[in-house]
């Protein structure tokens, strides 16, 4: 529930990016792009949803390494000043839109599966965390 929280809140996050014109506070395009850098990244990289259920891991890191390539491209389009590409990024339902929704539908079916219910409970205000390394 927690990486669906904290990768819905970046969505919030580009957006005021675009609208500011300025990254978010202390995010680098290159760490936005890298999918080890949030906590869920750190744990899919470290096998934690490989003891759980590989399959349904490598589903959602797949998802996961593209959901923070587009993110990062939309962040890319920022930092030079080109809004209107970044929102064009944002919303691509062949990107980031597509990519964010997809991830998060098999994060919350795989926590129904795993719990055995509904995992759509998830905190909606949680803000992502960046880990600079």
């Amino acid at each position: 529930r927690a990486a669906v929280a904290a990768h819905g809140a970046w969505k919030r996050r580009l957006r005021h990016a675009i609208d500011t014109g300025r990254l978010p506070e202390g995010a680098t395009v290159e760490q936005v792009r890298r999918d080890d850098v949030c906590e869920f990244g750190r744990w899919l990289r470290d096998g934690g949803g490989d003891a759980l259920d590989p399959r349904r891991s490598a589903d959602a890191a797949a998802l996961h390494t593209d959901f923070h390539r587009y993110a990062g491209g939309v962040l890319a389009d920022v930092a030079a000043g080109r809004s209107a590409a970044a929102i064009e990024k944002l919303t691509a339902e062949d990107g980031y839109a597509g990519t964010a929704r997809a991830l998060t539908d098999a994060l919350l079916e795989w926590c129904a599966h795993a719990s055995g219910s509904s995992c759509n409970s998830a905190p909606a205000s949680q803000e992502p965390q960046l880990v600079t390394r």
